[in-house]
C-alpha cells in the first residue's frame, strides 16, 4: 500500500491505489461538539447565596452568557441561618457564621475554577459577589482589603490566589 501525505497546503498527487481521489485538507483547529462557544473576552465568576441561604453557588460565565463551570457548597445550619437572617439568630455566633460563609465562598470559587478548562482560570476578569449584603464581611474574613462605598470591593490577593487559582489583582465586586 502506498500512502501519500502533503503538508504544503496544495493538493497532493492522485493516489495510485484504484484511482482514489486526492487527499482532503484537514482543519488545524477544531472544537468538540457540545463545547461552550463564546465570542466574549469577559469571564466572571459569579458567587451567590441561594434564596433560602443554605448554599453558595459559583458559576463561571462569559460576557455573552456562556456558562463554563458551576459549583455549589452547602452551608452549615448556623451559617445558613445567619446568612438568611442577616442578623444574629438565636443561638448562632455571627462571627463563626461569617467565617463559615467565607470558607464556603472560597471553596465555591476554587471548585468552579477547577472545573474551568485549563487556560481559563487565568482569564477570569472579575469575581462578582451576591451574598445578601454580607459581601464586605466575607471579604474581610478572607483577608482581602475592602474598599467600601464603591462597586469594586477589593481584589484577589496572593493568599486567595493560592487557595482558588484566580490571578492576584483580579477585581472583586458586589453584584449590581
Amino acid at each position: 500500500m502506498d500512502l501519500k501525505f502533503t503538508f504544503s497546503g496544495s493538493p497532493s498527487a492522485q493516489h495510485d491505489h484504484d484511482g482514489a481521489p486526492a487527499a482532503m485538507q484537514l482543519p488545524f483547529s477544531t472544537t468538540a461538539v457540545g463545547s461552550p462557544q463564546s465570542t466574549s473576552s469577559v469571564l466572571e465568576l459569579r458567587v451567590s447565596l441561594t434564596p433560602d441561604g443554605g448554599e453558595i453557588v459559583c458559576e463561571g460565565i462569559s460576557g455573552d452568557g456562556v456558562s463554563y463551570a458551576k459549583s455549589s457548597k452547602q452551608l452549615s445550619a448556623g451559617a445558613a441561618q445567619a446568612s438568611a437572617a442577616q442578623a444574629e439568630p438565636q443561638g448562632v455566633d455571627v462571627a463563626v457564621a461569617t467565617s463559615k460563609l467565607a470558607a464556603a465562598v472560597r471553596a465555591g470559587v476554587a471548585r468552579a475554577g477547577a472545573e474551568l478548562p485549563e487556560p481559563l482560570i487565568q482569564s477570569v476578569t472579575a469575581i462578582e459577589l451576591d451574598l445578601g449584603g454580607r459581601e464586605a464581611e466575607v471579604l474581610t474574613e478572607l483577608g482581602v482589603v475592602v474598599s467600601t462605598g464603591t462597586q469594586q470591593l477589593g481584589q484577589v490577593d496572593g493568599a486567595l490566589q493560592a487557595r482558588t487559582g484566580v490571578a492576584a489583582g483580579t477585581p472583586i465586586r458586589k453584584a449590581s
